[in-house]
């Protein structure tokens, strides 16, 4: 006998056997296939479809049909057509049951409780998403958490058949569609399940979106006992698979990926669930807040739900040097109630409705989210170490403040910048459509503010430097605010003239400002302001001064620097559009005035300035001499550039003073042997006040020449420092 090496040591398996054997095989297999084809060309496959279409419709209290069925082989048959279109619709390509042959006959009778395993494949399930609402568990105060309410767990056919049921179900290529209206949420549905002891149990069963699965384990029904693993690689894709109303109601958009644990438990009628995400690579935008998504650079967030509590949470998020932490709940009927801690928020990006306040730097946030989902208010108080307000620089920030989808308020705010401290309360209202820029209301006080920082602050053109006092209302659309308040300004500058004090009430907007009344000083001198205009434009001031000294005024130090004295205005100041300089025409009287070497006790006349050039058409001066000087004509300032000479054209009539001092207006000194006394004169002043050009004509009735009496007229020229005598005739007595 052959003999026939096997490849395990020396043992040897005869030939003979091994064919015998496989001839068994095959003889079995054909009598397996002949019979197959034998039962499926009988009775039993159309029996069968009967008994599982009974079944099913049975166990689910609703029509199923099967359209087909068929023996695959030895205890397995396959049924392919299950469909369903009740209220919840399914269609199942195919369902392959395994059963023990011995069971073929149960089969027909109990078709459920006869299997022992099951494939499907091909698993599709429509339901819509009044369905789910219907069962979802609503909140009840009375329920609690004991179980108490309506029970949305399958009625008592299924409980009962259930209870019979031994079956391991794997699920491929499998679909649930939830309809939403006329747009749809489509999720994969694989893996496998279980009934088993009365319960159906998730062992591995996985459901996806795009970017998004959750894997879930343990017992669903008749009590959830579930643990699901949550692996989202990208939350986009996932959301863009949402119905848009659902997105749409979510005031977050989401991008990135996370990874977090879910728990449920308890009952169908009050269940129980929490668990965790970790927030690494996860993305939040938040559009009606943040200028840009929060990229998360680590966190968690932990939170549970019951119905008698709703959702609660526990967040801890980080980004970069930012820290955010909020602990509260989410009630079933929306309701927000969470305290919420940030640190080192970056602004305004962080906060975006606090742009529109010219807000930016670095900030702390300590408060309480609360309202509903649709409408949150965040409340709290806003602290910040530098940065910036209205666009303007600052030593510190603190607030109350509170944000809405509607307004942003504010409240006990303080704000120090540098020396000066302002407090500030109102109401930003957000714009509700498009090119509407939002309104402003706000009261500032202040008791050692600075004006040009308040001024620019808002977007006025105003040339005041002071330091500020007082109370301002200023409200109107942002970009075009109207302000009014009683203010006192002190140690400023405005239109380039330094000032003490100036107080009184104002009107300021787009369209100009406007001043009733001011009163104030200058180097100890009082003054007296009303009018208004538009600073861009037109404006025009009415003047009252009195004692003014004129050294401080800058227009005349700066330009005329010999003049000095103590000076009184009665008159108007105005500028017209397009002008640099403004305008000044009024009265003046004027006490110790000194004009190079002469001096006068008074001096009266009116004054006008315009185009850089002071003008008068009589200015009388007189001295304790006796002597009397009226001038007349102009001096043209020397331009923009400090300590530029003036452009003298001037005529000065001049009644009994001395020689000398009339020939001092020009300049010159007089010879040791000149003539000395009381004369007359008319002076033409023309050129720079260094080198003058004049000319004199002087009446001398009654001088003294070298002690000797006589009447003397003349009319001379001085130019170039020399004087050149045109006329002279003399009479001695």
């Amino acid at each position: 006998m052959r003999q026939v090496a096997s490849g395990a040591g020396n043992r040897r398996v005869p030939v003979r056997p091994l064919a015998a054997a496989a001839a068994v095989l095959l003889a079995l297999a054909a009598l397996g296939a002949a019979a197959t084809l034998l039962i499926n060309n009988g009775p039993l496959p159309e029996q069968w479809r009967a008994a599982a279409a009974a079944g099913l419709s049975q166990w689910l209290g609703t029509d199923v049909t099967v359209e087909a069925a068929r023996l695959l082989g030895p205890g397995r048959v396959a049924f392919e057509g299950v469909r369903a279109d009740g209220e919840v619709a399914f269609y199942l390509k195919r369902v392959t049951v395994g059963f023990s042959p011995w069971d073929l006959g149960r089969l027909l009778r109990e078709p459920l409780s006869a299997v022992h395993w099951m494939q499907v494949h091909g698993f599709d399930v429509t339901v819509p998403v009044e369905w789910l609402a219907a069962r979802w568990p609503a909140r009840s105060d009375s329920a609690g958490d004991t179980g108490a309410g309506r029970d949305t767990a399958p009625g008592t056919p299924v409980r009962a058949l259930t209870a019979e049921v031994d079956v391991a179900v794997e699920i491929a290529d499998g679909r649930i569609t939830v309809v939403a209206g006329e747009e749809q949420l489509q999720a994969a549905v694989a893996g496998r399940v279980a009934l088993q002891g009365g319960q159906w149990v998730m062992r591995n069963l996985r459901l996806s979106l795009p970017g998004f699965e959750v894997e879930g384990h343990g017992p669903v029904w008749p009590q959830p006992e579930v643990y699901a693993r949550i692996t989202a690689s990208d939350w986009r894709a996932a959301l863009a698979a949402v119905p848009g109303r659902w997105r749409s109601a979510l005031p977050l958009e989401l991008s990135g990926m996370t990874e977090g644990e879910v728990w449920l438990t308890g009952t169908w009628a009050a269940p129980r669930a929490w668990g965790r995400l970790q927030l690494e690579g996860l993305t939040v935008g938040v559009p009606a807040v943040a200028g840009r998504p929060y990229r998360l650079t680590g966190g968690v967030l932990a939170w549970s739900w019951r119905p008698s509590r709703g959702l609660e949470l526990a967040l801890e998020a980080e980004r970069a040097e930012t820290r955010v932490k909020a602990e509260g709940a989410l009630g079933a009927d929306g309701a927000l109630e969470l305290a919420v801690n940030a640190t080192d928020l970056d602004l305004p990006e962080d906060a975006l409705p606090l742009e529109r306040l010219g807000v930016a730097g670095r900030a702390d946030f300590f408060g309480r989210l609360g309202g509903t989902v649709k409408e949150p208010v965040l409340a709290g108080e806003l602290l910040a170490d530098g940065g910036h307000l209205f666009g303007q620089p600052v030593s510190s920030l603190k607030a109350q403040v509170q944000l809405t989808r509607d307004a942003f308020d504010f409240s006990r705010v303080r704000v120090v910048q540098g020396s000066s401290e302002y407090h500030l309360e109102g109401r930003v209202e957000f714009g509700r459509e498009a090119g509407d820029p939002g309104q402003l209301h706000l009261v500032l006080r202040t008791d050692r503010g600075r004006v040009e920082a308040l001024t620019a602050a808002l977007g006025w053109r105003v040339p005041v430097e002071a330091v500020f006092s007082g109370t301002l209302v200023i409200g109107g659309p942002l970009g075009a605010v109207t302000g009014q308040g009683d203010i006192v300004l002190t140690q400023g500058v405005a239109w380039g003239q330094p000032f003490d004090r100036l107080a009184g009430q104002f009107h300021y907007g787009p369209e100009g400002f406007e001043i009733p009344a001011a009163t104030g000083s200058v180097r100890g001198a009082s003054v007296e302001v009303r009018g208004g205009g538009n600073p861009k434009g037109p404006w025009e001031l009415h003047v009252s001064a009195q004692d003014v000294p004129l050294q401080a005024i800058t227009g005349l130090r700066e330009r005329l620097p010999m003049i000095s004295g103590l000076v009184s205005v009665d008159g108007t100041v105005r500028r017209n559009a397009g002008e640099v300089l403004p305008e000044f025409a009024g009265r003046i009287s004027a006490r110790h005035v000194l004009v190079g070497s002469l001096d006068f006790t008074e001096a009266a006349g009116e004054l006008q300035f315009a185009g850089g050039t002071w003008r008068t058409g009589g200015i009388t001066l007189r001295r304790s001499s006796g002597g009397t000087y009226v001038a007349a004509g102009a001096v043209q300032a020397g331009g923009a550039k400090p300590g530029a000479e003036p452009a003298l054209d001037l005529s000065i009539a001049v009644h009994r003073e001395s020689l000398a001092d009339v020939l001092a207006l020009t300049g010159l000194r007089l010879p040791v042997l000149a003539p000395n006394g009381r004369v007359s004169a008319r002076v033409a002043l023309a050129g720079k006040p260094s080198d003058p050009v004049a000319r004199i004509r002087l009446e001398a009735p009654d001088v003294y020449v070298v002690g000797y009496r006589t009447a003397v007229a003349v009319e001379m020229r001085i130019q170039d420092g020399r004087v050149h005598i045109d006329a002279l005739s003399r009479e001695s007595g």
